[in-house]
């Protein structure tokens, strides 16, 4: 699941999936709530985006590229698609979450395993746990790391220390390949915290 917003009030965030049956359900289940959602469909390995965001939320989708090709045009996308100082939140299965999803195989992650397939140009700023219980009632281990695009002034690379204050909403509801994901949606707040 992929969301890419502006911070223009977030009045067009677009929804990318590789399954255009996912996202037509997604959309009819949100209805008339969020009526400025754009609806993508693509193989984030081969998106080419039309525009720049201020924010890339992807929830449990990452995991899937279990291929360092996929991997790295995944993240030649994050480098087309995310502004300069824009946010990167990626939620994985964590190192002792599952082994695999929806009877896929998947890769799991920790901040110390994506930093460096994501490089220089995308600075660590916050990594949170999440133990997720299903509705059959078996919890998942996820972890989800939030990166900054690093600001280029000539050659040097530098990050702003702080957190994200952010105070608009940002909407997803997507799915990756058969699986379907329910509706998100989200705030970052001055704290930095999620609200769901």
């Amino acid at each position: 699941m992929w969301t890419l917003c502006s911070l223009e009030s977030f009045a067009s965030p677009r929804f990318l999936d590789l399954s255009g049956a996912a996202l037509a359900a997604d959309k009819r289940r949100l209805g008339d709530r969020y009526t400025g959602v754009q609806w993508v469909v693509a193989d984030v390995t081969k998106w080419q985006p039309s525009q720049t965001y201020d924010l890339w939320h992807d929830r449990a989708a990452f995991h899937f590229l279990t291929d360092h090709a996929d991997q790295s045009a995944y993240v030649d996308r994050l480098k087309l698609a995310v502004k300069s100082e824009g946010y990167v939140v990626i939620g994985t299965f964590a190192p002792d979450g599952p082994e695999r999803c929806s009877g896929l195989p998947i890769l799991r992650h920790d901040a110390d395993t994506l930093a460096p397939i994501l490089g220089s140009d995308f600075v660590l700023i916050d990594t949170r746990r999440q133990d997720h219980a299903t509705p059959w009632g078996v919890v998942q281990r996820f972890q989800f790391s939030t990166f900054r695009r690093a600001q280029r002034d000539g050659f040097a690379v530098t990050v702003k220390e702080e957190t994200p204050n952010i105070q608009s909403s940002a909407v997803g509801c997507c799915s990756f390949r058969r699986r379907r994901v329910s509706g998100l949606v989200q705030k970052i707040t001055s704290s930095g915290t999620w609200a769901v």
